[in-house]
């Protein structure tokens, strides 16, 4: 019998069966769901995936913000300092 789980921020689910080979092995602090609301939770995650896909392309292609608490964004490779190649690398 399948067994379901969510995380508890509630953001990852998981499903796991009997037998000799149960599946993955989860975290003590993972909850144990109905089969109902695994299926409402994951058809709300498409729901919201599937709206932000929309807002996506209805801003022609333009990035959105990124949510708040997002850390800053990683530096281009082009604007990273150029060293005179002394400190490592194996050269």
């Amino acid at each position: 019998m399948t067994r379901y789980y969510a995380s508890p921020d509630g953001l990852s689910f998981a499903t796991t069966g009997d037998g000799p080979i149960a599946g993955p092995s989860l975290p003590d602090d993972w909850t144990e769901i109905t089969a109902e609301e695994y299926q409402a939770r994951i058809a709300a995650a498409r729901e919201e995936a599937d709206a932000n896909a929309a807002e996506f392309i209805a801003a022609d292609g333009d990035v959105p913000p990124p949510p708040e608490g997002t850390p800053p964004p990683v530096v281009p490779i082009d604007e990273l300092p150029v060293g005179d190649g002394s400190t490592g690398g194996g050269q």
